[in-house]
């Protein structure tokens, strides 16, 4: 599941653990996505106007407009609310992001991803050596809390890929 949240680009659940422990509203909890194993249903929901983004507290759900169809990630059961990961999505209550501004989003992704950089030999033994603290010849280089390893959406499974 990792690897389909990587492909994505959900980013809600990418922050660094910090080492004093996990933060109080960590986000990812792999056992709350993948127990023993997981589900992503992806829905395209088809509605005959805009559907209100906060619906907890409006009679009307819909809003002044043409046929708008949305997306609706579920993981295990549980929405994965859109907007967390993509700002263009908005924070909807239910979590949803319209198709058009979705496939927008992927379509940056790929020109987004750096998959050179992130992916090549020499970037991830640069990466490897800095997460040792030694440079190329063996010398003790800054301290981990001085180094923030680059997060970059679509590039955390290249390992995967080689």
């Amino acid at each position: 599941m990792a690897a389909i949240y990587t492909a994505f680009g959900l980013t809600q659940f990418a922050p660094v653990l910090p080492t004093s422990g996990p933060p109080p509203n960590q986000q990812l909890i792999v056992s709350h996505t993948t127990p023993f194993g997981a589900r992503l249903d992806i829905e395209i929901i088809n509605a005959p106007q805009p559907v209100a983004a906060n619906r907890t507290q409006s009679s009307d759900a819909y809003t002044a407009g043409p046929p708008t169809s949305y997306i609706h990630f579920i993981i295990s059961q549980r929405t994965l609310p859109l907007g967390a990961s993509f700002a263009a999505c908005g924070q909807r209550t239910d979590g949803w992001c319209e198709l058009q501004t979705f496939i927008q989003i992927q379509n940056q992704s790929l020109k987004n991803a750096t998959y050179d950089y992130s992916c090549s030999k020499s970037s991830l033994s640069i990466h490897a050596r800095l997460h040792s603290n030694l440079d190329e010849s063996g010398n003790k280089i800054q301290e981990p809390s001085e180094y923030t390893p680059p997060t970059y959406p679509m590039t955390r499974s290249c390992a995967l890929m080689d």
